[in-house]
């Protein structure tokens, strides 16, 4: 079995989260991709090959990384920086992005039904990368989420 952790969650600067949770035995680690140093749209070349050689040389990979910017899915501006999100974690060998899509309404509105299609354009773009676009909610019960 394999053991990950979210790296912000040790609260470190990058290089020493990877290094401490070398130390604690994990194999994969999940790292918000949203803002700081690690925000999609500021990642260079040069960065995204530093990152990679602190992963690789502690033995490590990207498990997931997480885009979730505190914006529901049915915000328009949300789906460019999503994508961008997308396209980062490909370049770090990172094929899984993770975010909360908001609330899911038992009923059909107007809101729910962009929060499907930006859900499933997001989903169509990752899949056209060989990527995954993995959303997570709340509480909501899984016949609402299947739906």
């Amino acid at each position: 079995m394999k053991i990950g952790l979210i790296s912000d969650s040790l609260r470190l600067p990058f290089a020493d989260s990877i290094a401490q949770a070398t130390k604690l035995g994990v194999t994969g680690v999940q790292k918000y991709m949203t803002g700081g140093p690690f925000a999609a749209e500021t990642l260079t070349a040069d960065r995204i090959r530093e990152i990679r050689d602190i992963m690789d040389s502690n033995g490590l990979v990207f498990s997931a990384f997480c885009g979730d910017f505190g914006i529901d899915l049915d915000n328009d501006d949300v789906i460019e920086r999503s994508m961008r999100v997308l396209d980062k974690a490909k370049e770090l060998g990172c094929d899984i992005v993770t975010t909360h899509i908001g609330h899911i309404e038992d009923g059909d509105s107007p809101r729910m039904e962009k929060l499907r299609n930006n859900a499933y354009k997001l989903a169509a773009y990752a899949d056209s990368m060989q990527s995954k676009f993995a959303c997570e909610t709340g509480t909501e019960k899984a016949v609402a989420m299947k739906k």
